[in-house]
């Protein structure tokens, strides 16, 4: 049987909360929620004041990613940002790319230390430096592997058991419903 009811953990006004996302640092843990053009952290319940602004929309993709620098949440939706978080501040990702912005990340998937994104609306993902939450972003173009066309939806990973112990891979998925499968750890090679 399904639970019956719910305990309300916060409520953003009259906004729906589109986007929850969770940073998890060594020794705390802080939820927000996205709504309404804005981001507002909820950890201990009721919004704790907005903290992002403005916002285009509300539906972000997120990922976690820790690195030498520390823990991070990075945030992007194909409009705004992307944003990280570091634990205590909000900031616009520093990510540069030759030939597109880098607000028009929409999704990112981490794969062998490296963050990649897809570019809204065309068939190129994006990938920093290894262990790098910002820099400069290289495109890596997919299109040529869909032959239905359309664009680059969504990155994965993959693994799976091979003679030789786990493959990991990493996934580049269409909006037709194909998939590119990439085997390697340097895209740059």
């Amino acid at each position: 049987l399904p639970r019956r009811g719910y305990v309300a953990h916060g409520q953003f006004g009259t906004s729906t909360i589109e986007t929850l996302a969770t940073w998890a640092g060594p020794a705390s843990q802080k939820l927000f929620g996205i709504g309404g053009g804005t981001l507002a952290e909820f950890t201990s319940g009721s919004p704790g004041g907005s903290l992002l602004t403005g916002l285009s929309n509300a539906r972000f993709q997120k990922i976690e990613f820790a690195n030498t620098g520390g823990n991070w949440l990075l945030i992007c939706n194909g409009s705004d940002g992307p944003y990280k978080y570091d634990g205590s501040n909000w900031s616009v990702a520093a990510i540069t790319g030759d030939g597109f912005g880098a607000e028009s990340f929409e999704t990112v998937t981490e794969y062998k230390g490296r963050l990649w994104f897809t570019i809204s609306g065309t068939t190129q993902a994006a990938f920093l430096e290894p262990d790098s939450i910002q820099g400069q972003a290289t495109s890596f173009e997919v299109g040529q592997n869909f032959n239905f066309g359309g664009y680059l939806q969504a990155i994965g990973t993959w693994m799976i058991d091979s003679q030789g112990g786990p493959l990991d891979l990493l996934c580049f998925m269409s909006s037709n419903g194909e998939v590119a499968i990439y085997n390697g750890t340097d895209p740059t090679q």
